[in-house]
C-alpha cells in the first residue's frame, strides 16, 4: 500500500469517527445530560474532530498490545490527557467550554473525570479490537480514485469549516460577511434538532409515566416485603 493511499484511508477513518462522535454527543449524550437533542459540535458541519483524533491516537499507540486490560487502561489515560489539553486550549483561544465534568465525581477542573476516562478506555478497547480494523478494511476496498477524490473533497470542506468557525468565534470583530455565513448555517443546523425534540415529546411523556408507574410498584413491593418480615 502506498503512503498516500494509507494516509487517505486514515483521514477518511478520522472523518468517520468525527461524524460518529458528533452523532453520539448530539443525541445520546445531549439527551442524557441536557434532556434534549442539540448540536454539540464546535464546527458548522456534523463533526467532533476530537473523536477522530483520539481514535487514531488510540490505534497508533495501542494496537500493538494484545492484553485487553492494558489497552483499556492506557486508552483511558491517552483520552484524558488529550481531552484536558484540548479543553484548556479551546478555552484559551475561544473563551468557551464545549464540555464540563464539574458535576462528575473525581473530576479535574471539570475538564476530565474518572467516569469519562473509564468510558473512553472501554471505547478505546472496542475501537482497537473491532471498529478500526473494520473501518479501514471497508474504506480500503474502495477504488483508489474514490479514496483520493473523497479525501480531497472532505479535506477541503473541513478546512473551510475550520477557517469560518475560527474567524467567527475566535475574533472579537470578525468580518461581517463571514459572521453572517456562520450565523445562518448555525441557525439552519439547529432546526432539525428542534423538530426532533418536538417529535419525541409524546415518547418522553410515555416513558416518564412508565417510569413513575414502575417506581410506585417498587415502593409497594418494598413496603409489602418489609411488613411481611416485621410481623
Amino acid at each position: 500500500m502506498s503512503l498516500l493511499r494509507e494516509l487517505c484511508i486514515s483521514f477518511l477513518a478520522f472523518m468517520t469517527y468525527s461524524v460518529i462522535g458528533w452523532a453520539y454527543e448530539s443525541t445520546i449524550w445531549a439527551k442524557a445530560e441536557k434532556k434534549m437533542f442539540l448540536n454539540r459540535g464546535m464546527l458548522l458541519g456534523p463533526l467532533c474532530p476530537i473523536y477522530g483524533i483520539i481514535s487514531l491516537l488510540d490505534w497508533q499507540m495501542l494496537h500493538r498490545f494484545s492484553n485487553p486490560v492494558v489497552i483499556f487502561f492506557f486508552g483511558g489515560i491517552v483520552c484524558c490527557v488529550f481531552e484536558y489539553f484540548v479543553s484548556w486550549s479551546l478555552e484559551k483561544i475561544f473563551h468557551q467550554r464545549w464540555w464540563d465534568y464539574s458535576n462528575y465525581p473525581l473530576n479535574l477542573n471539570g475538564r476530565i473525570s474518572v467516569p469519562s476516562g473509564l468510558f473512553f478506555g472501554a471505547a478505546g478497547l472496542f475501537l482497537v479490537k473491532i471498529v478500526h480494523p473494520f473501518t479501514t478494511g471497508a474504506i480500503g476496498r474502495l477504488p483508489d480514485t474514490h479514496i483520493y477524490t473523497l479525501s480531497i473533497v472532505l479535506a477541503s470542506i473541513l478546512l473551510v469549516d475550520i477557517i469560518v468557525t475560527s474567524v467567527s468565534i475566535g475574533l472579537k470583530n470578525p468580518p461581517r460577511r463571514v459572521r453572517v455565513i456562520y450565523d445562518s448555517i448555525t441557525h439552519r443546523t439547529a432546526r432539525p434538532f428542534d423538530y426532533l425534540n418536538e417529535a419525541v415529546v409524546p415518547f418522553d411523556k410515555f416513558t416518564h409515566k412508565q417510569f413513575e408507574i414502575a417506581k410506585d410498584r417498587y415502593k409497594n413491593v418494598k413496603v409489602k416485603v418489609k411488613n411481611k418480615f416485621t410481623k
